[in-house]
């Protein structure tokens, strides 16, 4: 039967006495136990420490570390407090050093006003590492601490440039940073905020068809070499560019030209101090192509579609200038290009051209892992108008693997690797040419982890870093490249 209107429903007066009713004691402890849990979960997200060993320059230290994490939206920060020793952990003498420095003093081994002020704010920089904030192309996007993904506009300046190759041995505070609107955008790169070495900046005009300028300088290029410093070069780089979105943010056109001229600080052979145009421009060959050289070009299209983070483009280039100068392998070989280019001024030689294609693919498969690859394939053009395969191809590949990928083990970890002259060291090795797919021409990291308890995780780290000289240089093997060695790191992890 159809119950009457408002029958069997509560009345006002049974709705407000339930409502009003105190909170029983298991209700109130029950809610507090949920409080508790996720603050728990939350302290647990942000703390973590590491314990273990790692190799640096040959050595094989004891580490402590501490790394406390934070999440909140879009930020995204991390220190790395570190206590780095040979055999006394107690010992302050007996601590590891990054680049002589001891970054637990704060000033206290200075004596000048200005030696101490600067002291702080480096060993300050050192507890750093990373600050997150969005990403490139956003209104505002922030970038700080060990970085291997700093780009500045389109990149035929600085792409993908990292200045954590030889972390932890060598520990640099990178700033990545860039204001985009409607009308204006602005970007600003430094690669290390304790001592800036390498500086860059770009600004873009326009709405829809957008028109940018950029520079990048290294002060300090010829830094990694112990000897001749051929001049001591300051690298002045310089681009214009143009885009167009198609389709905002999934399909983007673009074209670049970009060059690099020397000003030179020393004499060197028949170079004068001084800002050196003709790297740039032969003056004593008459008004053609060839009179230039130093510079590249760049064309193609990126973004993201289906998911899928994509880049195609066009390159070309002539002399020691190249799209994406600064980028993932350029701090191992700086002090190779400071050689290059002063012999490229004191000799005559014709300038080579190259030009090749550049191809990048990337995606995620959620909760199971991730995808990046790159490869670079550059040609040259031969005396009888044919074209030859260039040695300056570069192969770039990254794989996440994610916790849940294997859901008994829960094993995980991830592999990067970036090569310069990859498929001429593939075709030489065995020969004797002292070319090796882990040498001074590559960053290689890897990782692997395995969670023993929720709250403890076992991890062995590799990467590849400079062998360094007692002066803090890179030491050179006898082709004039750095010599690498291999750093493997053992690490018990702590999430409290």
């Amino acid at each position: 039967e159809t119950a009457e209107e408002g029958e069997g429903k509560p009345t006002e007066a049974e709705v407000t006495e339930e409502t009003s009713r105190p909170a029983t004691e298991e209700e109130v402890a029950k809610a507090q136990e949920q409080v508790e849990s996720a603050l728990a979960k939350k302290i647990r997200e942000m703390l973590g420490m590491e314990i273990g060993t790692v190799t640096i320059d040959g050595t094989t230290y004891s580490k402590a570390i501490i790394q406390p994490t934070f999440n909140l939206g879009k930020l995204k920060l991390a220190l790395y407090l570190p206590i780095i020793y040979s055999t006394d952990m107690f010992d302050p003498d007996d601590w590891y050093k990054p680049g002589g420095n001891d970054e637990w003093s704060f000033g206290t081994d200075q004596e000048e006003p200005v030696d101490i002020a600067a002291d702080i704010m480096a060993d300050l920089f050192l507890k750093i590492r990373y600050v997150k904030w969005g990403e490139q192309f956003d209104p505002f996007y922030l970038k700080a601490g060990n970085l291997n993904d700093m780009s500045i506009g389109h990149g035929i300046l600085m792409y993908n440039y990292a200045n954590d190759a030889d972390f932890p041995s060598v520990r640099k505070v990178g700033l990545n940073m860039g204001i985009q609107s409607e009308s204006f955008g602005f970007e600003a790169v430094v690669n290390d905020l304790a001592e800036p070495d390498i500086i860059g900046g770009r600004m873009r005009f326009g709405r829809r068809l957008g028109f940018a300028v950029s520079g990048v300088t290294d002060l300090n290029p010829a830094k990694e070499l112990s000897d001749e410093k051929y001049g001591d070069p300051i690298f002045i780089n310089g681009a214009v560019d143009i885009d167009f979105p198609i389709i905002q943010k999934s399909f983007i056109l673009f074209a670049d030209v970009g060059a690099m001229m020397p000003y030179y600080r020393e004499t060197y052979s028949s170079l004068e101090p001084g800002l050196y145009y003709q790297a740039v421009y032969n003056d004593e060959i008459d008004l053609s192509f060839d009179s230039f050289r130093n510079y590249g070009a760049a064309a193609g299209g990126f973004g993201r579609i289906l998911g899928i983070d994509w880049r195609l483009e066009w390159r070309y280039y002539n002399g020691t200038f190249r799209p994406a100068f600064y980028n993932t392998g350029y701090d191992r070989l700086r002090g190779e290009l400071v050689k290059k280019i002063a012999e490229e001024l004191t000799t005559e030689t014709d300038p080579t051209y190259t030009m090749g294609v550049y191809g990048r693919g990337a995606f995620t498969v959620k909760k199971l892992f991730s995808f990046d690859l790159s490869y670079f394939w550059p040609w040259t053009f031969s005396d009888d108008g044919g074209i030859d395969p260039a040695d300056e191809d570069e192969l770039s590949f990254r794989f996440v693997l994610f916790p849940d990928a294997i859901p008994v083990l829960k094993i995980h970890g991830s592999l990067s690797y970036t090569r310069v002259k990859f498929i001429p060291t593939l075709l030489q090795e065995g020969t004797g040419s002292g070319m090796s797919l882990f040498d001074g021409n590559t960053v290689v990291k890897g990782e692997i982890i395995y969670p023993v308890a929720p709250t403890l995780d076992l991890a062995a780290i590799i990467t590849t870093a400079a062998k360094r000289n007692s002066d803090g240089t890179t030491k050179l093997d006898s082709n004039g490249s750095p010599e690498v060695y291999p750093s493997l790191s053992i690490e018990t992890r702590l999430h409290f």
